[in-house]
């Protein structure tokens, strides 16, 4: 009888506690005016805000073994998302230069140039540069080559990201983009022969 008066006497005291005693609460800082002998009062009110970081980064080819027979043909997509104020880059580069090169030339075979075509659904910030012409051989090579916002000798051409460093991002990115393999003429893919090149896509957090 004893100890099970104790343990009722430690229920009712533990349920008088007030409650942010009881789960540790933080203390709200208050002050009342009231009455001529108090003429001021001041209060500190802590303001904090957490938002948690998105930095993901998906890319995915869109099919395994040889391309198509096609002008134009689906060659992979990626989805970025980063709420990051200094941003992110996610460049192409070539081993080509935009080329698919022959294994040999015991028939002949020439190189076959190719363009790649992006498309962009979603939303990013007014200071993500979009890269919205067809990316060929002069982006690696040629005049566009020199512009060191949008291309870099060893990541290559910028598609989406910051090209400014000097800039913020007001706006969180979640965008996805699909890329296209385009040929001047299908007649190309017709010729015999092993013509090969290798993508490569770095995304950065910066």
């Amino acid at each position: 009888m004893k100890i099970i008066s104790k343990l009722l006497v430690s229920i009712l005291i533990f349920s008088l506690l007030p409650l942010g005693l009881v789960y540790g609460a933080t203390s709200v800082d208050t002050a009342t005016v009231d009455g001529a002998d108090t003429t001021s009062a001041q209060v500190e009110w802590k303001l904090q805000r957490y938002q948690k970081k998105i930095n993901r980064f998906v890319a995915q080819q869109s099919f395994s073994g040889m391309l198509d027979n096609s002008e134009s043909q689906l060659i992979g997509n990626m989805r970025i998302q980063n709420n990051t104020r200094d941003g992110f880059t996610v460049h192409i580069n070539s081993a080509n230069d935009a080329i698919l090169v022959p294994a040999s030339t015991d028939d002949g075979e020439d190189p076959i140039p190719f363009e790649l075509a992006l498309s962009y659904s979603g939303e990013t910030a007014t200071q993500i540069y979009q890269s919205s012409a067809p990316i060929d051989n002069a982006d690696f090579t040629g005049t566009n080559a020199g512009d060191s916002g949008t291309y870099s000798p060893s990541l290559g051409v910028l598609v989406l990201g910051l090209a400014d460093t000097s800039l913020k991002c007001a706006a969180p990115t979640d965008m996805n983009i699909n890329i296209t393999l385009d040929v001047d003429s299908i007649t190309a893919f017709r010729m015999a022969g092993t013509y090969e090149d290798t993508l490569t896509v770095t995304y950065s957090d910066l």
